[in-house]
């Protein structure tokens, strides 16, 4: 098991920056050929809350990967 420590993932280091701009530079950096031109949603207010929406039932958003 890898237990999260600064050392492993700047991330999660005590630094004084929120770790919500931690997690939207996260996402952006893990996930920006997923969102493609909703990236810009990271930023915006309810934007993460607009993300989120897309993975729900019922959504047919063009996020989903596809297998090589």
């Amino acid at each position: 098991m890898i237990i999260p420590t600064a050392e492993f993932d700047p991330m999660f280091a005590e630094d004084g920056v929120p770790f919500r701009a931690k997690m939207i530079d996260y996402i952006r950096r893990e996930f920006a050929d997923l969102l493609g031109p909703r990236i810009g949603l990271l930023e915006a207010k309810n934007g993460l809350d607009l993300l989120a929406d897309l993975d729900r039932p019922g959504h047919c958003g063009e996020t989903s990967r596809k297998a090589a």
